[in-house]
């Protein structure tokens, strides 16, 4: 799980279900933990700049993933609530309105993930 924290925009990213950790402490500050506790093989230097890369990385990648997620969510919504047996203009101001705007979001997030 990537945490952001909002109100001071420091990362903490956890991978391995739950084993490692890396987090931002303060800016230019950064721990390293295995199972909650402090990693003795970071503790004298801390994570070096490859471990706050891959850190970033992973927040950056997770935090994509969210946003592709939650638009394909409210794309199949949408796709479910369509009636495709009405005949009159709802059904295209419902596709033109809700389903063709979440299309174009969606291809755009997958197209900027490539």
């Amino acid at each position: 799980m990537t945490e952001r924290r909002a109100e001071d925009g420091l990362i903490s990213v956890t991978v391995n279900d739950g084993k490692y950790t890396i987090q931002q402490k303060n800016a230019g500050n950064w721990e390293a933990l295995r199972y909650g506790d402090e990693w003795p093989a970071f503790r004298d230097s801390g994570p070096d700049n490859l471990h706050i890369a891959l850190a970033y990385e992973v927040a950056a990648l997770r935090e994509r993933l969210g946003s592709i997620t939650g638009e394909a969510q409210f794309l199949l919504a949408r796709l479910d609530e369509i009636n495709l047996d009405d005949e009159t203009d709802d059904l295209i101001r419902d596709w033109n309105g809700h389903v063709e705007p979440s299309i174009a979001r969606l291809r755009s997030l997958v197209g900027a993930a490539e």
